[in-house]
């Protein structure tokens, strides 16, 4: 499945974080906790903030690494921007590593120029900004604005220093025991376009609200990681 990089660590904070027709209003507030396995032990947890004013939203996930994991230290993803009927809109996107902080990432969606700008290592990398761009923490979200029912569903995704597409393809519905609950969930397999091996699995809420409750990423070291939430201030 995906490389275990930087955007392979932040597939796992997020894809781990959202197509119902049905779906209620998307929420000015709500948090999320998820934790990691990997062969039935805790490899640490992710938590997920979300907060909009009057338009404007601010998105953190933040992984807390143990075990294994913990050879990476924590990392955490922050995308602010604008959301209205149609969906996201990201202004800034963070990839913060809080143990190599010369590792850090921030772009900016300049939409007026098309263009984006990535500060690393005292670079500045501009590229082109594709329509409809999204970032790595808001992407799967966008699931709750989304008005058609389709078999396959592609994203243009900004992962940190490049843009890919990502493609899930819905392969069956089921319940998903979260807790002592089942939550009805679509079954999602996702494939990232141009990376070999990139293959993973994710679980979508189908009432109420869109989010990711169950996420299964192959590490290109050997490791099984799966992703189930635990807590969430949503109605699910």
């Amino acid at each position: 499945m995906c490389r275990f990089n930087i955007s392979n660590y932040l597939c796992i904070c997020i894809l781990l974080i959202s197509v119902n027709l049905f779906s209620k209003d998307f929420p000015a507030k709500f948090d999320i906790k998820y934790e990691l396995i990997h062969a039935k032990k805790n490899v640490g947890e992710i938590g997920v903030t979300f907060t909009e004013t009057k338009g404007l939203y601010r998105l953190e996930a933040t992984t807390y690494a143990a075990g294994i994991l913990k050879l990476l230290g924590d990392r955490k993803l922050l995308s602010q921007g604008r959301i209205d009927k149609k969906g996201f809109k990201p202004n800034s996107f963070e990839f913060i590593n809080v143990k190599k902080p010369s590792k850090n990432i921030k772009s900016k969606f300049l939409y007026n120029k098309s263009l984006i700008t990535t500060n690393y290592k005292e670079q500045v990398i501009k590229k082109k900004l594709p329509p409809g761009i999204l970032d790595l923490v808001v992407y799967l979200y966008q699931f709750n604005f989304i008005k058609t029912n389709n078999a396959i569903y592609n994203f243009t995704i900004l992962e940190g220093k490049k843009v890919r597409i990502y493609r899930y393809k819905k392969l069956k519905q089921e319940a998903v025991k979260i807790n002592e609950k089942f939550i009805q969930a679509d079954l999602f397999e996702g494939s990232i376009i141009g990376r070999d091996s990139s293959t993973h699995y994710v679980w979508i809420s189908k009432d109420n609200f869109r989010i990711p409750i169950k996420l299964k990423i192959q590490t290109d070291f050997g490791l099984l990681i799966e992703q189930n939430l635990i807590s969430t201030s949503l109605q699910l």
